[in-house]
């Protein structure tokens, strides 16, 4: 009897003592100002798609598409695609078929602005929405796995860090322009405006 009363906590306890870890670990994960305690209490690690996630200094690639027949004038409002690929996994609007379509010279410039909103703000979070599109993901930074990059509706998709994806902008939109340049107009505009605001450190 002794025995049994000095052993009967020991199960109890070592579950208890595993729920805090995962409790922390996750905590972890949350952005700098946005861990409320009785949140994280209520919340438990969800189970991250294999073969879907990059590792923290996983290299991730941008790619904007926007097929134009030769002979015609870019105008900058094309539609096209855009995709984001690393390792193991990928997140495009053409997974969306003619839903995902959007202006890809205006996503460009978005995209720019929002590594510049990244930087300029430390605690903040950047939420891309194609226009007249229904593609659209979510990147905040993270304590301890750099920037955690999502659907707006908080899966999953890849951990890459800061500089990785900045740089992954930068080339895709060089790549795009290198292809084919709009006439000058208010497209053009806003992109020029956005690679001159584009931060130095990640221009290369």
């Amino acid at each position: 009897m002794d025995q049994w009363r000095a052993t009967a906590g020991v199960a109890p306890l070592a579950t208890y003592l595993s729920e805090m870890a995962a409790i922390c670990a996750e905590a972890d994960d949350q952005p700098l100002d946005r861990q409320p305690l009785g949140a994280v209490a209520a919340r438990r690690p969800s189970p991250v798609p294999v073969g879907r996630v990059c590792e923290h200094d996983g290299v991730i690639v941008v790619a904007f598409d926007a097929p134009v027949d030769e002979p015609a004038q870019v105008t900058g409002f094309e539609l096209g695609h855009v995709s984001l690929r690393w390792d193991g996994g990928a997140h495009s609007s053409r997974q969306l078929g003619s839903r995902g379509l959007l202006m890809v010279y205006l996503a460009a410039a978005d995209m720019l602005h929002g590594v510049a909103t990244l930087l300029a703000r430390r605690d903040d979070s950047y939420v891309f929405t194609g226009a007249s599109s229904a593609w659209s993901f979510a990147l905040r930074r993270t304590r301890r796995h750099g920037l955690h990059l999502s659907t707006p509706a908080g899966r999953l998709l890849c951990h890459t860090s800061e500089a990785e994806y900045a740089m992954a902008v930068w080339h895709g939109t060089e790549r795009l322009l290198a292809t084919r340049t709009p006439i000058d107009g208010g497209p053009l505009t806003d992109l020029r405006t956005a690679m001159a605001a584009f931060p130095d450190i990640y221009r290369r």
